[in-house]
């Protein structure tokens, strides 16, 4: 149901070998297909001075892409060059790929079919019971969890 890619931090060729292990990770692993890199990108949408909001992006990978090192730099796509933090799902909802700092390495990890891990379900059900969690995330978590719900 999960898959992970550790590199440890100060690997010589950090960026192409982290590059190439989350292309690996994600095209076996279901994120998308090598023919139609599509896929869905958690996006930030808030003023940099607000509190978080989060929206899907639908994102192709072009022909020239670097997630783990111009994408990163951005702070799209991470903290800076070298250090992923994102989070991508599948055009079907059926594939969740994250990317962290550890302490000491970079990690990426794939969990296939999201809906079916506890974990996610019991987190989904404590956001949309919180009063802080807006009108709009409330009933889209609603509605994820009425429409995977077993």
């Amino acid at each position: 149901m999960a898959d992970a890619e550790y590199l440890p931090s100060d690997h010589p060729r950090l960026l192409e070998v982290a590059n190439s292990g989350w292309y690996r990770l994600s095209r076996d692993g279901g994120l998308f297909a090598a023919d139609d890199p599509e896929f869905l990108l958690a996006v930030n949408c808030a003023e940099p001075d607000e509190p978080r909001v989060w929206w899907w992006a639908r994102v192709s990978l072009s022909d020239r892409w670097d997630i783990v090192g111009a994408g990163a730099g951005t702070e799209i796509l991470g903290n800076g060059s070298g250090r992923p933090a994102f989070v991508m799902l599948s055009l079907d909802g059926n594939v969740i790929v994250r990317a962290q700092q550890g302490e000491n390495s970079t990690e990426f990890v794939l969990v296939r079919e999201p809906h079916r891990v506890q974990f996610f379900r019991q987190h989904g059900e404590w956001m949309a019971g919180r009063p802080r969690t807006g009108t709009f995330v409330r009933t889209a978590i609603e509605r994820w969890l009425a429409a995977t719900s077993a």
